[in-house]
């Protein structure tokens, strides 16, 4: 049974897989033009491909900011994960921006 020290590692590292392959899904659904492949579920609107990779660097971002139970977090795993995780607010950023101000797709 896992400790009260490694259950929240084993969730967030399982959020962080999931999100990953949630986002690679969606990618590969739009190269290959596969319709049920683009959206999380059947039915809802297709999610962007730019979505997709926030998603991806999301969930790439928390797997490297949470280190095992009894791990240092290193500097250059840290850095990634926060250079991760900024792109993912850039990302947000400028697609709010593009929606307030009406420039863009």
């Amino acid at each position: 049974m896992a400790s009260e020290h490694t259950t929240p590692f084993l969730i967030s590292r399982a959020a962080g897989v999931l999100s990953v392959a949630l986002g690679a899904l969606v990618l590969l659904g739009w190269g290959a033009d596969i319709s049920l492949l683009r959206g999380i579920y059947p039915g809802w609107p297709a999610m962007m491909p730019l979505a997709a990779v926030a998603f991806m660097l999301a969930g790439g971002a928390l797997c490297l900011l949470a280190p095992p139970p009894g791990t240092p977090l290193a500097g250059t795993r840290r850095q990634l994960g926060r250079l991760m995780a900024a792109m993912v607010v850039a990302i947000g950023v400028v697609r709010l921006a593009t929606y307030l101000t009406g420039v863009g797709p």
